[in-house]
């Protein structure tokens, strides 16, 4: 095999392997974080929904980036009933889905993400602007009596 094409496919690879890393990363930050940094108890159902849908996303990026590992490797060595013009591609059907698949589950695990992040400080910076007293506020009507 040439070097120029060996050398794609090292580089693929390292792509393929970056995003499982990071999603796996974001997956394990946002868990372990997500009541303390992320101030989940202060988010209603449908966010915690939309962090739940992010997580989901990014797992299946994983899996797809895992899948699409073998791909490459398939393509590397097809087996003895290959075709013995068999030239390895990294355009290669099987390669191509799974890695877009990887790359756009990525994309939408990572902007739903922020957008979870984005309403939750939002939502965090609204309840903090109250003074902590102003829930336990009672109003005390004011009687006059005629003069």
């Amino acid at each position: 095999m040439p070097k120029k094409i060996e050398k794609s496919f090292d580089f693929y690879l390292e792509g393929i392997k970056q995003l499982i890393s990071i999603a796996s990363a974001i997956i394990a930050f946002s868990v372990v974080f997500s009541k303390d940094f992320l101030g989940i108890e202060n988010v209603n159902t449908w966010m915690k929904a939309v962090l739940i849908v992010s997580w989901i996303l990014f797992a299946i990026s994983i899996y797809a980036g895992s899948l699409a590992i073998n791909a490459l490797t398939g393509q590397l060595d097809p087996g003895p009933e290959a075709d013995p013009n068999h030239e390895p591609s990294i355009w290669a059907g099987p390669v191509r889905i799974l890695v877009d698949a990887q790359q756009k589950l990525f994309i939408f695990g990572i902007v739903l993400i922020l957008v979870f992040g984005g309403i939750s400080i939002f939502q965090s910076s609204k309840t903090n602007n109250e003074s902590p007293h102003e829930k336990d506020k009672v109003e005390i009507p004011i009687i006059s009596t005629p003069s």
